[in-house]
């Protein structure tokens, strides 16, 4: 049986623009076995053939603890919104127009 092929025209909105207020410290800077959570979820989604562009919503702080790697696929950062709705919306605006599905997720859920 073949194996079937994925779409290359998938985008994914890693949302992470939330204060982890609730938490009482950044949990996507804190370690998971040595990594941070943002970019074991970050992970994810580079190692997915069926994801071809990744838009992460986060503050810019948060977007030093991954700028320094390259990347084999586009990854871009923007800024997010006051709700999760609006940061979802910004990472949707900040997509080539050549995506026909968008997968979005909650950055801390790697």
């Amino acid at each position: 049986m073949a194996i079937p092929s994925f779409p290359r025209n998938c985008a994914a909105i890693l949302v992470a623009a939330g204060s982890s207020r609730r938490m009482g410290f950044d949990k996507l800077a804190s370690p998971l076995a040595g990594i941070p959570v943002l970019r074991r979820t970050l992970s994810a989604f580079l190692a997915a053939d069926s994801i071809a562009e990744i838009v992460i919503v986060c503050p810019e702080e948060r977007w030093e603890l991954l700028s320094r790697e390259k990347f084999l696929k586009s990854v871009k950062r923007v800024d997010g919104g006051a709700e999760r709705q609006d940061s979802v919306a910004a990472g949707i605006a900040a997509l080539s127009g050549e995506m026909e599905f968008v997968a979005v997720h909650d950055g801390a859920r790697p």
